[in-house]
C-alpha cells in the first residue's frame, strides 16, 4: 500500500526591490500554491553578501548589473517548503527572462510583475537545485541549518531540515492559536458584566472570523496591523451580500 506521507522540500525565495509593492499579492499566490512559509524577513543586501549569493554568476557579463539591482533597495527573503518545493516555486515564478516568462508562462509572477523592457529586472528569485537551496538558505537564514554535520549524507540532511521546518511551522501555528485565544479570553473578561445573550452572540457571529483574521495577521505581521485587519475583515465578511 502506498504511503500518504508527504516529503517537504525547502527553497529560498526573494521578492526583489522592484516588487516590494506587490508583496501582498505575491504572498497570496504563495499560499494559493500551498507553500509553507518557514521563515520570512526583510533585509538589504550588502554588495559583499550579494556577490556571495550570486557567486555562480560571477563570470557572467551582467554580474555587475545584477549586484547593482539586488542591492538597490530592500528585499523580502522567504524560506518556503512544500512537496517538490524547488521545481514548484520555479514554475510559479516562471523563466528568469521576463520576455520568456511573458511568452511561455503568462500566469507566472515574473510575467506579471517583471520589467518587460529589461529581462534582468525579473522581480523574484528561486533556488534552482537542492544544492543552491541549501547554500542560499545558509546565507540568509543560517540558523535553520545550524547543527548539520558535514559528515551526514544528503538524505539525512534533507530529513533533518524537514523536521526543523515542520517543528518551526507547528510552533508558529501554536503561537498564533495561543495569541488568538488570548484575545478571546480578553473578550470574555470584557463581556463578563454584559448579558449572556450578547456574549453568546459575539462568540457565534464575530469571534470565528476575527480569530481567522488575527491568525493570518500574526503570520504576515503587517506594518499597520489595525488597517490590515480592517481590510481583511471587510474582504472576508461572511455576512457580506
Amino acid at each position: 500500500m502506498a504511503s500518504d506521507e508527504v516529503t517537504l522540500e525547502g527553497t529560498l525565495a526573494l521578492i526583489k526591490p522592484d516588487a516590494l509593492a506587490r508583496e501582498n499579492l505575491i504572498l497570496e499566490r504563495i499560499r494559493e500554491e500551498r507553500f509553507l512559509i518557514v521563515e520570512k524577513k526583510r533585509l538589504r543586501f550588502s554588495r559583499e553578501t550579494a556577490a556571495k549569493f550570486y557567486e555562480n554568476q560571477k563570470n557572467e557579463p551582467h554580474f555587475s548589473d545584477l549586484i547593482d539591482y539586488i542591492t538597490s533597495g530592500d528585499v523580502i527573503a522567504l524560506c518556503l517548503a512544500r512537496e517538490n518545493g524547488i521545481d514548484k516555486w520555479n514554475e510559479v515564478i516562471g523563466p528568469p527572462s521576463v520576455s520568456d516568462a511573458m511568452k511561455y508562462a503568462k500566469n507566472s509572477l515574473r510575467a506579471r510583475f517583471g520589467d518587460p523592457l529589461n529581462d534582468m529586472i525579473n522581480s523574484l528569485h528561486g533556488s534552482d537545485s537542492p544544492g543552491s537551496s541549501e547554500r542560499e538558505i545558509e546565507i540568509i537564514f543560517p540558523h535553520i541549518l545550524q547543527g548539520d554535520s558535514d559528515e551526514e549524507d544528503h538524505d539525512e540532511e534533507e530529513e533533518e531540515d524537514v523536521v526543523r521546518q515542520e517543528a518551526r511551522l507547528n510552533t508558529a501555528k501554536a503561537d498564533r492559536v495561543s495569541q488568538a485565544g488570548s484575545v478571546l479570553d480578553e473578550i470574555d473578561r470584557t463581556l463578563d458584566h454584559h448579558a449572556s445573550d450578547n456574549k453568546g452572540y459575539l462568540h457565534k457571529a464575530v469571534c470565528p472570523t476575527l480569530i481567522r483574521g488575527l491568525s493570518e495577521m500574526y503570520e504576515v505581521r503587517p506594518r499597520s496591523p489595525i488597517s490590515w485587519l480592517a481590510d481583511w475583515l471587510t474582504d472576508n465578511n461572511p455576512y457580506q451580500a
